[in-house]
């Protein structure tokens, strides 16, 4: 769990797996969240993708949200739901892929967003200590800015062509990634 300011109030993100949709983390008020807590925490999490991505329509985000292979690290502020990040490791775990990531439009430019990335980046060296070397992601062309920010770039033809069939591609996506450090949190 990482807990933050954000808006006068505290905010804090915590890990939630795939359909079992269990919590490796208790709550910020300290008692272990029930789980149709954790459900609706990811219903909302569904809510926020299906507004801020509809490229993706409803049956594609459970599919995605609500696979056994994917974590999704979810922002709240108590039971409020901000936004969130899922992602899951893909080529023998050698990379972790970006599926979906989307803030509530009344709570961007908060910083939430950036604050994901770094938890992301912490629970990928938690949970595959030295074996993440990629982080990837098919970005819309209106999130390519915050990915760039965030240190991604832009991949060329080649590299695209080495990813081909491990991620998920939405429609005009742009394909961004970003190198790893093992040894640090880069």
């Amino acid at each position: 769990r990482t807990s933050g300011r954000g808006r006068g109030q505290g905010y804090t993100i915590e890990v939630f797996e795939g359909r079992s949709v269990s919590i490796r983390n208790q709550s910020s008020i300290g008692k272990a969240r029930t789980p149709i807590g954790n459900f609706m925490m990811m219903a909302r999490l569904r809510e926020i993708y299906d507004s801020q991505i509809p490229n993706f329509g409803i049956s594609g985000l459970k599919k995605i949200l609500y696979d056994r292979g994917c974590t999704s690290l979810i922002v709240h502020e108590d039971d409020n739901v901000i936004g969130g990040l899922t992602y899951r490791p893909i080529r023998d775990n050698t990379s972790v892929e970006i599926c979906l990531c989307a803030i509530r439009e009344d709570r961007q430019r908060e910083g939430h967003a950036s604050q994901l990335m770094k938890a992301l980046k912490d629970d990928i060296h938690i949970r595959f200590p030295g074996s993440i070397r990629f982080i990837v992601s098919s970005a819309d062309v209106g999130a390519v800015a915050w990915f760039e920010k965030m240190g991604f770039e832009r991949a060329a033809e080649d590299v695209m062509a080495e990813w081909n069939g491990h991620i998920e591609e939405i429609k005009n996506g742009i394909f961004v990634v970003k190198k790893i450090s093992n040894d640090a949190h880069t």
